[in-house]
């Protein structure tokens, strides 16, 4: 939802949700209502229509239908909660589809790092973060876990559009700004696969 939101909205039709790992429930002819800040008002489920779920909502909340911006469902369609994304590189976005046959460190070296660089032009980077975050809530996820950069301004604008194009998320300022960093990183995680890092290392120097 939108921060600058000021309406109430007030959703009409069939809800899909799983109540536990096992149970899935279906609540057809239900209403909810979600105030101006965003947050559940009210529930209307197991009336005889939509029309009925819709009046009692209303009834229940005081509010005006003419005040109310509605969103129904049609024959076949459903409401869910929205999808969460819990590991997103955003900067990376451009680059998705891209790898090739080449190692990860390469990949990383020719495409990611330079697009990274790339962002700390912030009409580049508003260009990038507002592409990815229309595209996950295009198909269904309201809740996302964003890696940035290591650029401060960048990360923070980042920020702000989530917030201002309706995306609830949590954002990271990326630390690692090379090959040397990612191997420096591996090794405190890693320590016990020497011959591993071995070969990184010849790789990097």
């Amino acid at each position: 939802m939108r921060a600058d939101q000021q309406r109430n909205q007030l959703l009409l039709g069939t809800f899909v949700h799983s109540k536990s790992k096992r149970e899935l429930e279906i609540i057809h002819n239900a209403a909810i209502a979600v105030d101006a800040a965003g947050k559940i008002a009210a529930v209307e489920r197991y009336q005889g229509s939509t029309d009925e779920a819709k009046t009692q909502a209303l009834t229940k909340l005081g509010w005006k239908v003419d005040e109310v911006e509605i969103h129904a469902t049609k024959e076949g369609q459903f409401f869910f909660p929205g999808f969460i994304d819990t590991h997103i590189h955003a900067p990376q976005y451009p680059n998705a589809g891209i790898f090739g046959k080449t190692t990860l460190l390469d990949w990383l070296e020719k495409h990611t790092f330079p697009m990274e660089a790339s962002l700390k032009d912030l009409s580049r980077a508003r260009q990038v973060y507002t592409a990815v975050i229309r595209r996950t809530l295009s198909h269904g996820t309201t809740t996302a876990a964003y890696y940035a950069t290591i650029d401060v301004p960048a990360t923070n604008l980042l920020t702000d559009l989530c917030l201002a194009i309706g995306q609830r998320a949590f954002v990271g300022k990326r630390e690692l700004k090379g090959r040397r960093d990612i191997v420096e990183a591996l090794e405190d995680e890693c320590a016990c696969d020497c011959l591993w890092l071995t070969a990184m290392r010849r790789k990097v120097a």
